[in-house]
């Protein structure tokens, strides 16, 4: 069972909701050949479309490729995993526990202990990275 709406494009790429990322997910879109950025500008979610900021639908469909997540820009993971690890790392970080636990007990539920089990392992990894250079950060900050 997919938690999220994500299936093959006309154009060889992933159809998807590009209004559903989070902030700093970057992509190619490939029936119109142009990279796009996911940004945020006084608080409102943007499209950036090659540097130049475009409001965002609440509901917007793309066929993209090449996708690269804030929390996760170098994972080999399937593009639906990608947008799981990244949710759940924000979530974490912004304290929301609560919704963090939601969602992770969603994706045990709903998805095959396999797959499941990389969603948490490369939320984990992400999570201690982040961590440990938030910590050698701020010890160099104060040894300056």
């Amino acid at each position: 069972m997919k938690l999220l709406d994500v299936e093959r494009g006309p154009y060889g790429g992933t159809r998807i909701d590009v209004s559903t990322l989070d902030v700093g997910t970057t992509f190619y879109v490939c029936n119109g050949a142009w990279n796009g950025e996911i940004v945020e500008e006084n608080g409102v979610k943007k499209l950036s479309i090659e540097g130049d900021l475009r409001d965002l639908p609440s509901s917007y469909f793309l066929d993209i490729s090449d996708i690269r997540t804030k929390d996760a820009p170098d994972s080999p993971a399937p593009l639906e995993v990608k947008i799981l690890v990244s949710r759940l790392v924000n979530l974490f970080f912004n304290y929301e526990m609560e919704a963090f636990s939601e969602l992770l007990s969603k994706v045990y539920r709903d998805y095959d202990p396999i797959d499941a089990d990389q969603v948490a392992v490369t939320t984990n990894m992400y999570i201690q990275r982040t961590i440990r250079e938030r910590a050698e950060l701020s010890l160099a900050s104060k040894e300056a």
